[in-house]
């Protein structure tokens, strides 16, 4: 058999059963009707197949022949190793999908506590006599949700509780939360959904309503 006949010679048997399709039967008959090598071997392959008809595939030699007995088993068996494998190997990429996110999360929560973003302005909140005598320095970055603040507030008394806000030029205030002072140094992040450009100032207050602290904010 030489190469040219290679391609045809292996599509023979299915010719012979009748398996190919319409397009798939004219080359084949085109490439046997010049080769005589291929054409006897059809001839061949079609008068077995006239044959498959009468054969019995579950008798041999007249006798009726049973699969083993532990053919079931078997197979049942190779079916739950595989599921088995398949359910490992599904758990397995599940697993390093969510080690990845929770990498990708832990870095993102270390990016943000150990490098937070350079503010836009920083302001002086002076103190307002009596009510407080210690200065707090505040940080404002604007976001598109509105402003962060990020407060340095030392020396104020311990327990006591404040509420910052920012204010608007018709004097309106805009809440920004609250914190209770601890003993020392305090670094309290709060925001607020006014922007930077839209406020003239920014305060604390007590919980009594009474500003203890306030900055002017330049204007945009």
């Amino acid at each position: 058999m030489n190469d040219a006949c290679r391609p045809f010679r292996e599509q023979l048997g299915s010719l012979a059963l009748g398996h190919l399709s319409e397009a798939e039967v004219i080359p084949v008959r085109a490439h046997v009707d010049g080769c005589r090598e291929c054409r006897a071997e059809l001839a061949s392959l079609a008068e077995i197949a006239r044959m498959l008809p009468l054969a019995d595939p579950s008798t041999i030699d007249g006798e009726r022949v049973a699969p083993p007995a532990a053919l079931g088993e078997r197979v049942l068996s190779l079916v739950r190793q595989e599921r088995r494998l398949a359910q490992r190997r599904r758990r397995s990429r599940l697993t390093g999908t969510l080690a990845a996110a929770a990498a990708a999360v832990t870095l993102v929560v270390a990016i943000a506590v150990v490098a937070p973003s350079d503010p836009d302005l920083v302001v002086t909140l002076d103190p307002e006599p009596p009510l407080a005598t210690v200065p707090i320095q505040a940080e404002l970055t604007a976001h598109g949700w509105g402003t962060e603040i990020r407060l340095h507030a030392d020396g104020l008394p311990a327990g006591e509780t404040y509420v910052v806000w920012l204010r608007q030029p018709d004097d309106e205030r805009s809440p920004a939360g609250s914190f209770s002072a601890a003993e020392g140094a305090g670094d309290i992040v709060l925001s607020s959904s006014l922007a930077i450009d839209e406020a003239a100032g920014i305060g604390v207050s007590d919980t009594s309503g009474e500003t203890t602290h306030y900055g002017h904010l330049p204007e945009p």
